[in-house]
């Protein structure tokens, strides 16, 4: 029966680890382009900081109550939001009007909020409805952590490498 449930536990940890490490990937990948991309649509130095701060601030002011929802309304309903309120900041940086990006940014950094408090949330959850030793868990959340480590770096590596194929010969 332990090896029935172990093998049960692993292909529920191998899922959840999957989507989270490719819901960081996303977040990871862009990153590292962002400045260029905003200086390149013309902005200053003093605009750009001030879509970074609406990032921040959206995360900040909106994020903390959107991800407290997640509780009331559904993880799993949530973890969708993430990746439409994702998407959407995704579309705005294809703009160059500042109100969009702005807009986008706000969106983004409510994303992110979501991103590192609802996937989590979800798999304590399941977790523990689905009866698994606690110590487990942590096993879960060590692996989740350390594997986003190495998602960072492959991420911003292949960022990269992708902004420096599309720069101008």
């Amino acid at each position: 029966k332990r090896a029935s449930e172990r093998r049960r536990f692993r292909a529920f940890q191998l899922k959840y680890l999957a989507v989270f490490w490719l819901m960081m990937a996303g977040d990871w990948f862009q990153g590292p382009y962002m400045y260029a991309l905003y200086a390149a649509y013309g902005y200053s130095h003093k605009d750009i900081a001030l879509l970074f701060v609406a990032g921040f601030g959206g995360s900040a002011l909106l994020g903390t109550p959107v991800s407290a929802g997640a509780d009331r309304y559904g993880r799993r309903r949530f973890g969708l939001l993430y990746a439409v309120l994702y998407a959407l900041s995704c579309v705005a940086k294809h703009f160059s009007s500042f109100s969009v990006l702005l807009a986008g940014r706000v969106l983004g950094g409510v994303a992110t909020s979501l991103l590192f408090t609802v996937f989590e949330c979800w798999v304590v959850c399941e977790h523990a409805q689905r009866g698994f030793p606690a110590p487990w868990l942590s096993e879960t959340l060590a692996i989740a952590t350390s594997g986003n480590a190495v998602v960072a770096i492959v991420s911003g590596v292949l960022a990269q490498v992708a902004a420096d194929a599309s720069q101008p010969l």
